[in-house]
């Protein structure tokens, strides 16, 4: 009976972790699903049958909603998700959680039907809730394994799937950031280490640049400009500046937080150096392990969250 339960338990955390991969790769897809010039389409609505025309200018969030739409009609995507959040988490969780976890599970607000056009969240902004929900669900069924002596990594899903770093697409052309997203993916050998090192430090410049050209600001030598440098360059345009200065003094809590970034860029650009890829080493350092390249990866994802958000 426990071997069953288990068996389940793996198989609805697997089925989880696989569609988060779908959502996180869902913009970058849907991006490219409805070509400019594209024939009107019939998808199904909720009051019957809708007829699309495409606009003359297509923005982000508009071929991200019709990707969504006929993503939906071709291969029931949304459908196969809502059963499985709906009816098959709902089943699963009477059968094997705890009651402990159960009662967690049960807290949970009932995930978002998923209609395009309907309410006021944008399509991008309910595949980041639906993405959410999943998550949640599987987190829980993640833990009943644990406690029944068993271990699932869901990690690697929510970290490392392909598509991912959405905040980051438009940003980063999709090539280039999807490069340094396989790089930091690869961590076993000491080698893939220090490449998963460099792609960080790389996506933290690119996204700081990107902040700084958008803003207008150029440094005086911008070559040989450190990450730390550029980092002060856009701190002042950054939302420290305007925190309601009422609410404390310079020594407000948030505000020493961003302004202690500076180390942490710094010290991503100068870890890229001593052991990251890009600069001939003939020898990898020693004890240099799996654990150092998250640390870096996952400074540069909250860095570059951050500055994108």
């Amino acid at each position: 009976m426990r071997e069953e339960r288990i068996k389940r338990l793996r198989k609805f955390v697997r089925t989880g972790e696989s569609h988060l991969l779908t959502l996180h790769d869902a913009v970058k897809r849907y991006l490219r699903m409805v070509p400019q010039g594209a024939e009107p389409f019939k998808v199904k609505g909720i009051d019957g049958d809708v007829v699309l025309h495409p606009p003359i200018v297509w923005d982000r969030d508009h071929l991200i909603a019709l990707g969504m739409f006929t993503d939906n009609k071709l291969h029931n995507t949304y459908a196969t998700i809502s059963k499985w959040l709906f009816s098959d988490a709902a089943n699963l969780s009477l059968r094997d959680l705890n009651d402990d976890l159960l009662a967690e599970f049960e807290a949970l607000s009932n995930p978002i039907d998923l209609t395009v056009g309907q309410g006021k969240k944008t399509a991008e902004e309910q595949l980041d809730q639906l993405a959410l929900d999943i998550e949640a669900r599987v987190a829980i069924f993640a833990a009943q394994l644990k406690s029944d002596g068993e271990h699932e990594d869901i990690t690697p899903a929510l970290r490392d799937a392909p598509g991912g770093w959405p905040h980051l697409r438009g940003i980063i052309a999709d090539p280039v950031l999807d490069g340094y997203l396989a790089q930091m993916r690869r961590r076993r050998t000491k080698s893939e280490i220090s490449a998963a090192i460099g792609a960080a430090k790389e996506v933290t410049e690119a996204t700081i640049k990107h902040v700084a050209s958008a803003t207008g600001l150029t440094p005086a030598n911008p070559n040989s400009t450190s990450l730390g440098q550029w980092w002060k360059l856009i701190e002042p345009t950054l939302e420290s500046a305007k925190i309601e200065k009422a609410l404390g003094s310079k020594d407000l809590g948030l505000i020493k937080l961003l302004a202690s970034q500076v180390n942490t860029v710094s010290s991503l650009g100068e870890l890229r150096n001593k052991v990251g890829t890009g600069h001939g080493k003939s020898v990898h350092p020693a004890g240099l392990t799996t654990a150092h390249a998250l640390f870096a990866i996952d400074t540069a994802h909250t860095v570059t969250r951050y500055l994108t958000n």
